[in-house]
């Protein structure tokens, strides 16, 4: 009697690049998280009057150093995608010459 032990499927690529509404799902979820513990950590006085949620945003986000790290990343992968894009396309180099001379030929 043999067992059939069923492996999981390798994906073809080795590198998956996240699709980007992948990456905005993920980026929504941490700026609601962030609001959420940005109301926690304002001051007393601030939150007794009310705070809006965009300010709890700005706050968390304002508090988080990984957010500007996280924006650049996504606008360097979106620069590589570029570049890759880019050997898909001709090439065209246009060059000129002038020369003015009194020598006559």
């Amino acid at each position: 009697m043999h067992a059939t032990v069923s492996r999981p499927q390798l994906s073809s690529n080795p590198f998956p690049i996240q699709s980007a509404a992948g990456m905005a799902a993920r980026m929504s979820t941490a700026i609601i998280i962030l609001a959420v513990i940005g109301a926690f950590l304002l001051p007393p006085a601030v939150s007794a009057g009310g705070v809006t949620l965009e300010e709890c945003i700005r706050a968390a986000l304002a508090k988080n150093p990984n957010a500007e790290a996280t924006a650049l990343r996504i606008e360097a992968a979106r620069a590589t995608i570029s570049q890759a894009k880019s050997a898909y396309y001709p090439l065209f180099l246009l060059s000129g010459d002038y020369r003015l001379s009194d020598n006559p030929t």
